[in-house]
């Protein structure tokens, strides 16, 4: 749950807000431009480094050595043929190679293998190429991510979620708003482009889509209030084949096409006008080479409506939802909204599976989603029509879906309470009961395995009226049901029927932010955790076969080549995501906050992962503290507000390695501190100035907090 207060503050610190690459005469939703579309480029031969041609692509289902495309194959299903490794000898599991990182932030990608080399990205878009037989590094490559531009595009670059691959190049999305193409054998530039504007707060996290020789890529932004797109891009030359909006603009205009005149009429009154934003598609889409189109997943609206009892008066399309496009012309086709209104920041940019699924008799093209609304959908693709949907986690917000109209039926009776506070709690917290990482299909057993985030939220307002019981951004969470329910927070693994829409099985971990999925032909569902395990469970029973300590939590998807005639499961290690910026307690325990690597496990492989080394140091002596305790509660609530809270952690507790903890801070950079804050002295690293959002009291305000929090952990570790 973003405060809406914490946007407004924030955006003063950045440029006015207005659309990214836009021509004044150009289609507000849909912007088309016929290129010569080439597909092969002499359909990529096959001693060529990133050999991954159309033809190539469309057969990866049968192409059980590699791992050419972001889901393995264009329906996303993570799921390999590979079956040397099954539940019979995986006790015989071991270390194959692991390749250190130089990462600051973790990792969070799902690698890409084409014959033999491992593209991996890392923090600030850097990538690396690997030789996956030895795990030697063959190239890396580092776009300069310009982290001065503006204060989301600085947070965003610190991850990234992956590359693509196509007719030797490597592509990936850069936090400052570049889409660039390197030689996937040597690793220099071959072409870039910008594709929004980072200065105004755009950037790219997600991983870029092929398919049928475009490129396609979103953008962040929508929780600050910029209006979300996709584009399309010849994958070959990087020209622009076309763009789509997911919202109308600010200013309706006689300009808009009729689908779009429609979705102008659901926005949520003055603000969402005012502002014409949201509806980001910052990570998932998914190419479907059977229809040739592409489905989005879409962001929250900006403002969020976070009344959680009054049934929705509008619905702010096409937020919150799977969007179906022609992939050649990037023509709108259907819609299907999960939740209306950016209600709890439901939103619906979670990972979709396509499948083929017999139904009452009838073999259905269905697409599969369990979005952060904790209900699981099952939609015919070819048109929209949801054919099922229910509940995978703990549920109170709605009751259920309503079959006829598709939109969730509100549950105004909260059943439970904080103890601590005595507020109600609603489940699930607004990260969701599942968020980016990726989830698996699994052809064998017909079963979708999810990461799932067991998480309730404290309502911050009263849930006769829906009003707030204190100001927006009062907390360092936001607003709303905005805090989290310390003690009603697990992660879980959760193998679901979507055949019957039922639980099969289901496994606990400690922490909620856990690592994507990887399903295999040998009965063998694999997952990392934040407890820095990776774990192999038994497909059909969830039964834990084997695991092994990383050193570091994990937060990226496992993928399974074969190399040498030797099936080998690959996983990026390194705790890394928002949370390591923001709220490090929930993705990493104190033990698994070591080091990246890039880690390859193999049957009877016998190499030794080297020992971590630890990340504690000292707090020095803060400076001595004499504000009031009014001022330094004032500085607590401007921390949140201000957003200093995404970069440098909820209490004062950051977990980034390139940001500096506060906690931390030396004399002299106590003494800096206006300088650095208000004068930019740290603009280069990212910490842009402040001067236009904060006063030079409010700074010290939030000075005194930092003091008094640096204090409290002085004091600690002496205790110790």
């Amino acid at each position: 749950m973003r405060s809406f207060s914490v946007v407004v503050f924030l955006l003063t610190a950045i440029s006015g807000m207005h659309g990214c690459g836009e021509d004044e005469g150009s289609s507000p939703f849909t912007d088309n431009m016929e290129t010569s579309q080439s597909t092969g480029v002499a359909d990529a031969q096959a001693d060529l480094p990133g050999a991954v041609s159309h033809e190539r692509a469309l057969n990866a289902t049968d192409d059980i050595e590699n791992w050419l495309l972001h889901g393995r194959t264009y329906d996303e299903q993570r799921f390999s043929p590979l079956d040397q490794i099954t539940q019979a000898n995986i006790n015989r599991l071991g270390l194959a190679w692991a390749l250190d990182i130089p990462s600051s932030d973790g990792l969070v990608a799902t690698p890409i293998v084409v014959d033999g080399t491992v593209y991996l990205s890392a923090p600030f878009s850097i990538i690396y190429a690997v030789d996956a037989a030895s795990g030697d590094l063959l190239w890396s490559y580092d776009p300069q991510v310009k982290l001065n531009l503006s204060v989301f595009g600085s947070w965003l670059s610190r991850w990234n979620r992956g590359v693509a691959v196509w007719n030797g190049k490597v592509i990936v999305g850069t936090g400052d708003c570049r889409l660039v193409a390197v030689d996937a054998g040597k690793g220099t530039p071959v072409w870039e482009v910008e594709t929004c504007d980072s200065s105004i707060g755009y950037a790219i996290t997600g991983a870029p889509r092929v398919g049928d020789g475009k490129v396609f890529i979103g953008n962040a932004g929508a929780d600050w209030g910029l209006r979300g797109y996709v584009t399309a891009y010849d994958a070959d030359s990087g020209e622009f084949v076309w763009r789509f909006y997911t919202v109308p603009r600010d200013t309706v205009s006689d300009q808009e096409p009729q689908e779009l005149e429609t979705t102008a009429e659901t926005g949520s009154g003055e603000a969402g006008r005012r502002y014409g934003g949201g509806g980001s598609v910052w990570d998932s889409m998914t190419y479907d080479q059977e229809l040739n189109r592409l489905y989005l997943g879409t962001d929250s609206v900006f403002p969020e409506y976070i009344n959680i009892t009054d049934p929705e008066e509008f619905d702010d399309l096409l937020t919150n939802s799977i969007v179906a496009l022609d992939a050649a012309t990037g023509a709108y086709l259907w819609h299907y909204q999960t939740v209306p209104a950016g209600k709890l920041d439901y939103n619906a940019a979670a990972h979709m599976i396509l499948a083929d699924m017999e139904i009452e008799g009838e073999s259905r093209k269905i697409l599969m989603q369990a979005p952060k609304n904790g209900f699981f959908y099952v939609i015919d693709r070819s048109n929209g029509e949801l054919l099922s949907a229910d509940n995978y986690t703990t549920v109170t917000w709605a009751s259920h879906i309503d079959p006829e109209t598709g939109k969730p039926v509100l549950d105004t009776a909260v059943p439970s309470v904080d103890p601590e506070s005595g507020k109600p709690l609603v489940y699930p917290y607004g990260w969701g009961g599942h968020n980016w990482h990726p989830m698996s299909y699994s052809l064998d057993t017909g079963l979708v395995y999810i990461p799932v985030l067991d998480v309730a939220a404290v309502v911050q307002q009263s849930p006769e009226s829906g009003e707030a019981e204190e100001p927006l951004g009062q907390s360092a969470y936001g607003a709303g049901a905005g805090k989290v329910a310390e003690d009603e927070m697990l992660g879980k693994l959760v193998a679901w029927d979507p055949a019957t829409q039922s639980e099969r099985w289901s496994q606990e971990h400690k922490l909620p932010w856990n690592g994507g999925v990887l399903s295999t032909a040998g009965g063998v569902v694999f997952q990392g955790n934040a407890e820095g395990r990776f774990n192999a469970f038994a497909a059909d029973d969830g039964e834990l076969l084997w695991t092994m300590k990383t050193g570091s939590a994990i937060q990226a998807s496992p993928v399974t080549v074969r190399i040498n005639g030797e099936q080998l499961v690959i996983i990026p290690v390194g705790w890394g995501g928002p949370q390591r910026l923001w709220i490090p307690r929930h993705n990493a325990l104190p033990e698994s906050r070591g080091n990246s690597r890039l880690i390859a496990f193999k049957l009877d492989g016998d190499a030794t992962l080297a020992a971590q080394t630890s990340h504690s140091m000292p707090v020095p002596e803060p400076p001595q503290q004499s504000d009031t305790a009014e001022f330094i509660a004032r500085g607590e609530k401007l921390y949140g507000q201000t957003g200093c809270v995404w970069c440098h952690g909820v209490d004062v507790e950051g977990g980034s390695d390139s940001v500096p903890n506060l906690r931390y801070l030396t004399k002299e950079q106590h003494a800096a501190w206006d300088a650095i804050v208000l004068g930019g002295a740290y603009q280069h690293k990212g910490m842009l100035s402040y001067k236009d959002a904060l006063s030079a009291e409010d700074s010290a305000a939030i000075h005194a907090y930092v003091i008094e929090r640096a204090w409290k952990a002085y004091k600690e570790q002496s205790t110790q």
